[in-house]
């Protein structure tokens, strides 16, 4: 599935993709917290702000419904300079 990285079907699918990491990983996330905001701005082919938060409790993910500043990672950038970072792959070895 080909989709364009911050547009409003990539922050789902990355939704539902953390969702199911945290929910696999449960047992070891207990006791742990974290969260996240990302913004995006200039996100083709319009030109819009997207963005996607979540809190992570333990083996329990939230999402939510509009930015996060003070999130443990807060990121706001434009979408083509955070694009290549984005297409980078981890692997366990680094």
């Amino acid at each position: 599935m080909t989709m364009i990285f911050a547009s409003p079907q990539w922050i789902e699918r990355i939704k539902e993709l953390l969702a199911q990491l945290v929910a696999e990983s449960r047992d070891r996330l207990a006791g742990h917290h974290f969260s996240l905001s990302e913004t995006f701005t200039s996100v083709p082919p319009d030109g819009g702000t997207s963005f996607w938060a979540a809190q992570i409790e333990g083996g329990d993910v939230r999402f939510g419904d509009a930015p996060d500043p003070d999130a443990d990672f807060a990121l706001v950038a434009e979408q083509a300079a955070a694009l290549p970072g984005a297409m980078l792959i981890y692997d366990s070895a680094t």
